[in-house]
């Protein structure tokens, strides 16, 4: 049996790329920055010393490199999160001589600002990132591209939704608005399209990536591949709510300069005969809000 080793296992990703490749017969086990349940998983701070004990024990076939984050704060824990624990990574596994391959998950924001004529973004259009959690992103997926001596995937991630979102997004935000009982959400620009992604549709597509030898080596979108108005998801939302909750726009809350519409190419991904399933927004919206 081949075993995967996974880096932030237990996150709103990870906990679904643990169960996908489980089901695809894989032995998995990682390290997780914390959990009182961690069964298989190593609780540890992702230092260089701490992936050096790990990996010395385990060898594996395949590390899929999930730990990272969004969320607001400062640039040098942003840095530190999203690139330099790759870094540490990368460098355990050089010292130790191991070949093993590597999923890097990046995101969408490392393109920055896309123009209509270039949608549906390609993976190859210049990345220009706008905010410094895109520029960390792409810092990683520049050190995952220049390891040339070793098979890396960095696979460029989307909007993914689905239950246990972060409170940084802002449809996690949205859930947990209402779940505190609020009869009102202050939103900003609703009004625009984005390429969103149930999150097991996404870890779904990683996996089969990974049995993919010749889709190392380079970048792929993990998206659905066309826009979604965001207005429409959020409304949906409140109308399963189980209170009545109007939206209200917050003119403090709308940010000036966003795209109005933004989505990923698939070409990539059904270049290697993966085809994303289109997002199920009913089934979605009722799987969080029945969780709350």
């Amino acid at each position: 049996m081949k075993t995967a080793f996974v880096t932030g296992a237990n996150g709103f990703l990870g906990r679904r790329i643990v169960s996908a490749l489980k089901e695809d017969g894989w032995r998995t086990t990682g390290i997780v920055r914390h959990d009182p349940e961690a069964g298989d998983l190593v609780v540890h701070s992702l230092r260089e010393e701490n992936f050096r004990t790990a990996l010395t024990d385990v060898k594996p076939d395949l590390i899929i490199h999930g730990v990272g984050t969004a969320g607001p704060m400062s640039p040098r824990n942003l840095f530190e999160a999203n690139l330099l624990c790759a870094t540490d990574l990368f460098l355990v596994l050089d010292q130790l001589d191991l070949g093993t391959a590597v999923v890097l998950i990046g995101s969408a924001a490392e393109y920055g600002y896309v123009s209509a004529r270039d949608l549906p973004v390609l993976e190859e259009h210049i990345c220009v990132p706008q905010t410094t959690y895109g520029v960390s992103k792409f810092a990683q997926t520049a050190l995952g591209l220049s390891q040339k001596h070793r098979p890396v995937l960095c696979a460029r991630l989307f909007n993914p939704v689905g239950l246990g979102m972060p409170s940084y997004l802002a449809l996690g935000d949205f859930t947990d608005r209402i779940r505190r009982g609020e009869t009102e959400l202050r939103v900003g620009n609703l009004a625009v399209r984005r390429d969103f992604i149930c999150v097991d549709e996404a870890a779904r597509l990683i996996c089969a990536l990974c049995m993919v030898p010749d889709a190392f080596g380079q970048v792929i979108n993990i998206c659905a591949g066309e826009s979604f108005e965001l207005k429409d998801i959020v409304t949906q939302l409140t109308e399963i709510a189980p209170q009545v909750v109007n939206i209200v726009t917050d003119p403090l809350r709308v940010r000036g300069g966003e795209m109005p519409e933004f989505y990923g190419s698939t070409a990539r991904l059904r270049r290697y005969g993966i085809t994303p399933n289109r997002p199920d927004f009913t089934k979605i919206l009722k799987g969080m809000i029945a969780h709350l």
